[in-house]
């Protein structure tokens, strides 16, 4: 997963083409240790290698390497997520545009999206945030997870979307931005594909307020293919 959030939040008018909002001044560096923390669902390996236990994949990843997602990185045996508060694009939408029933209806909101890539990238590119790996020469700034509530806040927005590209990509970005988001008394939304693991899915329903997951097909052969796994017949 190459991941950098967009944040998007939600204001009291249903209002098209908000403008970009300002998360700080110009682009960081692409290495730069303010992004990197250690991933919460992993588990070590002999031999300095890490099993990922963020998505159904469990890639098993050298020394040095990174996994099938590519923002995700073995370094010296412990596994890190290298796009935490790597935001490349915030701006407001209404909320309907998730969609939601019954959430928030008729208010805007606040997205945020990294880049990165996931189970359904392949099957849906968006934006052209989604398969471009972490350090690639792509723009981004630093915002930590208190400052995206604070600027859905400033802007009226009692929600943040995490949408566009795969919020699985920045997991523990989303969930520290959740939890400093309710303390400001700021909602937040994930629009996911919904393709991860079951501890880290309950982990994440305990933070946050409205979950929806898209389905990018119904037939078996495209998200096998789009997924690199086997679906149950009919489903």
């Amino acid at each position: 997963m190459a991941g950098v959030p967009c944040l998007t939040a939600c204001v009291s008018s249903c209002v098209a083409g908000w403008p970009s909002l300002a998360l700080g001044a110009g682009s960081a560096p692409a290495e730069d240790s303010r992004f990197i923390v250690e991933a919460q669902f992993y588990e070590k390996l002999p031999y300095k290698k890490t099993r990922c236990k963020l998505c159904p994949r469990e890639c098993v990843i050298d020394d040095q390497e990174r996994g099938y997602c590519g923002v995700r990185e073995n370094r010296g045996g412990s596994y890190y997520t290298l796009v935490h508060s790597r935001v490349c694009a915030a701006h407001i939408d209404p909320i309907e545009k998730k969609p939601l029933f019954h959430f928030l209806s008729r208010d805007s909101g606040v997205f945020s999206s990294h880049r990165g890539l996931q189970r359904e990238l392949q099957i849906l590119s968006e934006l052209g945030y989604l398969a471009i790996p972490a350090g690639a020469g792509s723009q981004h700034l630093f915002a930590t997870p208190r400052s995206s509530p604070g600027l859905a806040q400033q802007n009226r927005c009692p929600a943040i979307a995490y949408t566009y590209s795969e919020p699985v990509v920045f997991y523990e970005y989303m969930r520290d931005a959740a939890e400093a988001g309710h303390a400001l008394g700021i909602k937040s939304v994930v629009v996911s594909g919904g393709f991860i693991q079951q501890d880290p899915l309950k982990k994440l329903c305990q933070g946050v307020d409205a979950i929806k997951v898209d389905l990018k097909a119904f037939l078996g052969e495209v998200l096998q293919r789009g997924c690199q796994r086997r679906t149950q017949a009919g489903a």
